[in-house]
């Protein structure tokens, strides 16, 4: 019985050490995937800053009006990433023919929206 007992014993160990294995390759996998995840959010945050600072580049070099007309249109975090980029010189003639409301909200704190960024409509260009 006392043998039987320990045959039982070792028999309990040995999946216990299998099992343990098997979780530790599944960890290894997760981990895995967590890297390429972040590899690939990194590829992405990488692409979105350049699309942005290209984006500025072309608004700089447009006619203050149309790039106002462009800007307003945009939601509040795109157009805070890109006005952030613009050339100083334009950004002050584009930021100027804005809806004052709108440029004033660039200089208060961000804070989380619930909804998103929601459309109110206006076009916030100023005449």
């Amino acid at each position: 019985a006392l043998g039987a007992q320990a045959d039982s014993l070792r028999a309990l160990r040995a999946q216990v050490r299998l099992e343990q294995e098997a979780l530790a390759a599944r960890s290894a996998e997760l981990e895995g995937r967590i890297e390429s995840w972040k590899a690939l959010q990194q590829a992405d945050d990488d692409a979105h800053a350049r699309q942005i600072a290209s984006l500025a580049r072309v608004y700089s070099a447009m006619k203050p009006e149309a790039a106002a007309r462009v800007l307003v249109r945009l939601d509040e975090a795109t157009f805070e990433q890109i006005v952030a980029r613009l050339e100083p010189r334009a950004a002050g003639k584009i930021l100027a023919l804005i809806d004052p409301e709108r440029v004033a909200r660039l200089a208060r704190p961000a804070r989380p929206s619930p909804g998103g960024a929601a459309s109110s409509g206006e076009t916030g260009v100023t005449s």
